[in-house]
């Protein structure tokens, strides 16, 4: 039987919504910025940019040295609040309601993939009572999911064929040259392309996966 790697954010987590739409909105207010959408993108450009750096820095230490960078030292009140809420909208952000109601259906193995510590997920998904086989974590094999030697560690521990899904492109690649069948979610239809599929739901799957 095949396994199925879900990727925490953006596949379970909603990339968008009001938690974290809170926070960019406090730190464009902190940072001086125009408006939650310049700091959604300098946010995400940033974090981005430290992933792929070739020493390995957690997600949480990168989130930490950010916002170190864009509202001063961590002991002020405006550093720690934006940290606060920044680990809320990861482990108590909504949850695609599709993505929900597929978990509770679904009958293969599941894990899920993150780039966060695995706190934030299993966290989640304890209080939407979901429950899959493991989290594993960039933390675990100090690589962030950009980089194929995360799938290679990954396909080492599960010892069957994959099913990767992510919403990010350069994901799907980096683990289709591992050897596992990838989708990228885009909610805008479904098509091939290059090294993997494009889907707009997880009950598309089933299409494939028959």
């Amino acid at each position: 039987m095949k396994t199925l790697l879900l990727k925490y954010s953006g596949i379970l987590l909603k990339k968008e919504n009001e938690d974290l739409t809170a926070f960019y909105r406090k730190l464009a207010e902190t940072a001086g910025w125009k408006d939650e959408k310049e700091a959604r993108d300098r946010w995400r450009s940033s974090m981005r940019t430290k992933r792929s750096e070739e020493a390995y820095l957690s997600d949480e230490a990168i989130a930490r040295n950010l916002l170190t960078e864009m509202v001063g030292n961590e002991t002020s009140s405006a550093y720690q609040l934006l940290f606060q809420m920044y680990q809320t909208a990861m482990m108590y952000g909504p949850l695609y309601r599709s993505a929900v109601q597929f978990l509770a259906n679904n009958t293969m193995p599941v894990c899920i993939l993150t780039d966060a510590p695995v706190d934030y997920a299993a966290i989640n998904l304890k209080r939407n009572s979901l429950h899959v086989n493991q989290i594993f974590s960039a933390d675990m094999m100090q690589a962030h999911m950009s980089s194929p030697a995360f799938y290679v560690w990954v396909n080492d521990q599960i010892h069957t064929d994959c099913v990767f899904v992510t919403s990010e492109p350069e994901e799907a690649e980096a683990a289709a040259g591992t050897g596992m069948e990838c989708f990228v979610m885009n909610h805008a239809g479904r098509t091939a392309k290059g090294s993997y599929h494009t889907i707009a739901d997880l009950e598309d799957l089933a299409l494939f996966l028959r």
